[in-house]
Formats: C-alpha cells, sequence, structure tokens
C-alpha cells in the first residue's frame, strides 16, 4: 500500500517488497531423476533504503526491504541404460554392474540382455519325437530361431472281431501338422477254454461257445472226460480176468480200474518108460504176468512083440 500528501508539501512512500528465495542444490544418487524440496528457510528481518526517483517535490522513500530465504533442493540425475546383447536360451535382461551418478552427471546401468529363441517347427509323420535340425543365433534385440523337426506320431482305433486271437493293421491315417495319425487295428481277443469234466470214456467236445464281447475274450465250453486207466493185480489161480472194483475220474485225473489178472499155467512134461500114465511132479507158480508151470511125469506103455521065428 502506498500513502501520498498533496503536491506542495513533502510526501513519504512506502513500499513493501519481497527479496523472495534463493535455490541452493543438493544431488542425490536415488535411481530415478527429479528434484525435491527437503527444506525452506523463510526471509526475515528488514533493512532501509533509499528511493532513486528524481521527483520534484522531493518525495522521500522508505523502502522496506526483506531478507533473501532459502530453499534447499534434492535432485538426481538418475541413471542411464547401457545394454550389452547376450546369446542365453531364455529372453530376459539382467544388471550386471551399476556407475553411481556425480553431481548432476547421470549414473549408468550397465545390463545384460538376451532377446532369446523363437521355435520354427516343421512337421513330420514319421514315429513320435522332436529333433533340432538347426539353429541361428539372437542378433541384438533380434530373438534366435531354434528350428525344430517334430512328428506328432500316431493314436490306434481299434475294431474288435469274434475269430481266433490275432491283432493286424487294416489301415493308417497319417500325422496333418501337429495333429496325430491313426492306426487302425483289426484285434481279435480270441477264446479261452473252460473245461467241465466227466466221468465217461476218455474223450473231449464242445458243447457251447459265447463269443468274445469287445476286447473281452470270448468261451468255448468244453466236456472232457479224463477216461480210465487200468491197476492189474496178478494171481495164482486158473487163466482168467476180472474187474473188482473202479475208481472214477477226478476233474483231469484219469479214473483207475482195478483188474485181477490169474495169467494161468502151461505143462511141462517129463517122458518115462515105466508104467503107463500121467503124474504131476510138481507145480511152478506164475509170477506177474507169466504162467505158472505144472511139471507131468509121462509114462507110455510098453508093447511087447512076441515074433516066431520061421525055419
Amino acid at each position: 500500500m502506498t500513502t501520498c500528501a498533496d503536491a506542495k508539501s513533502q510526501g513519504t512512500f512506502y513500499v513493501e517488497e519481497n527479496a523472495g528465495y534463493l535455490t541452493t542444490t543438493v544431488f542425490g544418487t536415488e535411481t530415478s531423476a527429479g528434484a525435491r524440496t527437503i527444506s525452506t528457510v523463510t526471509p526475515q528481518g528488514s533493512q532501509p533504503g533509499k528511493s532513486d526517483l528524481g521527483l520534484a517535490h522531493e518525495l522521500q522513500t522508505l523502502r522496506l526491504r526483506f531478507r533473501t530465504g532459502t530453499v534447499i533442493v534434492e535432485e538426481n540425475p538418475g541413471y542411464a541404460t547401457s545394454r550389452t546383447y547376450g546369446e542365453g536360451n531364455e529372453p530376459g535382461a539382467s544388471t550386471i554392474s551399476t556407475v553411481p551418478p556425480r553431481g548432476s552427471q547421470q549414473g549408468t546401468f550397465i545390463v545384460s540382455e538376451n532377446a532369446g529363441y523363437a521355435t520354427s517347427t516343421i512337421y513330420g509323420t514319421g514315429s513320435s519325437g522332436i529333433t533340432t535340425i538347426s539353429t541361428a543365433r539372437p542378433s541384438g534385440t533380434v530373438a534366435g530361431t531354434y528350428v525344430v523337426s517334430f512328428n506328432p506320431g500316431y493314436t490306434e482305433s481299434t475294431r474288435y472281431g469274434t475269430a481266433e486271437q490275432g491283432r493286424s493293421t487294416v489301415s493308417t491315417v497319417p500325422p496333418s501338422g501337429s495333429q496325430q495319425g491313426t492306426y487302425i487295428i483289426n484285434d481279435n481277443p480270441g477264446y479261452i477254454t473252460e473245461t467241465r469234466y466227466g466221468t465217461a470214456e476218455q474223450g473231449r467236445s464242445t458243447i457251447s461257445t459265447v463269443a468274445p464281447s469287445g476286447s473281452q475274450q470270448g468261451t468255448y465250453i468244453v466236456n472232457e472226460n479224463a477216461g480210465y486207466t487200468t491197476s492189474t493185480r496178478f494171481g495164482t489161480a486158473q487163466q482168467g480176468r476180472s474187474t473188482v472194483s473202479t475208481i472214477a475220474p477226478t476233474g483231469p485225473r484219469q479214473g483207475t480200474y482195478i483188474v485181477d489178472e490169474n495169467p494161468g499155467y502151461t505143462t511141462s512134461t517129463i517122458y518115462g518108460n515105466k508104467t503107463a500114465g500121467t503124474t504131476t511132479v510138481s507145480t511152478v507158480l506164475p509170477t506177474g504176468s507169466g504162467q505158472g508151470t505144472y511139471v507131468s511125469s509121462f509114462f507110455a506103455r510098453l508093447c511087447l512083440i512076441s515074433c516066431s521065428a520061421y525055419y
């Protein structure tokens, strides 16, 4: 605010002046560039001054001058990034060293960066598998390339039949791109045999058949008679053979006929010249299936013939 007297009398000007602030800068090493005020010293006190005005009435000016305040500012020049490019498999960057800022000069992050690899796939029709056939290395920020041969392989589509057991490939659908191919298989699971045992004479016959269902085997139901063996007991009676008992078959085990057999006797004759007649002089018993022997003495009748002498 300014107050002035009339033109004939001496007047006084009152002038209010703000001297403002000076800035003091302190440099830091923070990562992000920028400035922030960390403290402020306000202006204080006053000093009178003289006017430089050349007025006819010699007006006197009183200038109120305030001292300058101070704003203390921290300034971070930040960091620039210096990149080196590598040939690692995985893309990515890592800081390998740091040069801190000095005063208003920026610091430096030295970064190693790998552009990595992209994959270029060539699809085949062979057995399932993947093979890298060539490699183009990365160049600066351009990713390298793995050229890969990929065979998706085959799945199996199975058709089941009712013939005897066997498996055969009837047709093939080749792979298409990343889609697997197909082997079309004709599969006959075949039959198992379910046996029912009987007690009749030895023999085997199929009495019914259950056909296969899908991958489940069919069944032949078989009637089987294991039959009999003969167990012979040899005796010493007159020649003859008779079954004395029977043991029935059990499952696949044969039954048994127990037979008494008498091989009998033969006669061995000794001839003599005594009084005519036959006499048994000894007996040799049968042994197992070997016949026994009757030893007989036989004497023939003598005929005395008288002959007349002719003269």
